[in-house]
């Protein structure tokens, strides 16, 4: 049997990785989630899913992982192409999703439309100072 699962090499697992994306990277908005991205010199597209309390209980916070993960595993080719013609990224890149309360209200092709947006309209760039 063929898992379909993200490998650990394309996911971001280490506090010290979601930091980096934070400090450095660039943020977009939507209503739904917050895209924060960092380009790398490594030719890999890997993603972290942060999702607090805030967006409600265990089973809705599982299920928008689940669909964050399934929109990442749907739609690579055009994540990458998004971010590389909005960003001007050609090399790899992490990505970091952070829901916002009322995500888990959304269909899964709401999710994906509103995700494809926001990776489109990419607004602040970083590194960010500590303040």
């Amino acid at each position: 049997m063929v898992s379909e699962g993200l490998p650990p090499s394309d996911r971001l697992r280490r506090g010290r990785e979601f930091e980096a994306v934070y400090r450095q990277g660039w943020k977009a908005h939507t209503r739904h989630f917050v895209v924060q991205g960092w380009a790398r010199p490594e030719r890999r597209l890997r993603l972290g899913i942060t999702v607090s309390r805030k967006v409600g209980r265990a089973p809705e916070r599982n299920l928008v992982k689940r669909r964050l993960r399934e929109f990442f595993r749907r739609h690579r080719p055009e994540i990458q192409q998004a971010v590389a013609e909005n960003a001007g990224v050609e090399e790899g890149l992490d990505l970091v999703i952070i829901a916002k309360p009322g995500a888990p209200a959304l269909t899964q092709p709401e999710l994906e439309r509103e995700l494809m947006a926001g990776l489109g309209k990419r607004r602040e760039s970083g590194p960010r100072s500590k303040s």
